[in-house]
């Protein structure tokens, strides 16, 4: 089937795109297309900063434990 094949493509060049928003603070080699996946790329970088800040930030109170 033509479609699902479209569409699992479309889903792994989703995962792709959301893997490399959330490890680069900006994806220089993937670009998001225009209407709703600006504002949710946007989001998803911003909770990737989040989250190493809290990763690192418990790290560091482990370590200096």
């Amino acid at each position: 089937d033509a479609g699902f094949t479209e569409r699992l493509f479309q889903f792994g060049h989703a995962v792709y795109f959301s893997v490399v928003t959330f490890t680069t603070p900006g994806s220089i080699d993937e670009h998001a297309p225009r209407g709703f996946s600006h504002p949710f790329a946007a989001l998803e970088a911003l909770f990737g900063i989040i989250l190493n800040v809290v990763f690192l930030l418990s790290l560091i109170r482990m370590m200096a434990r």
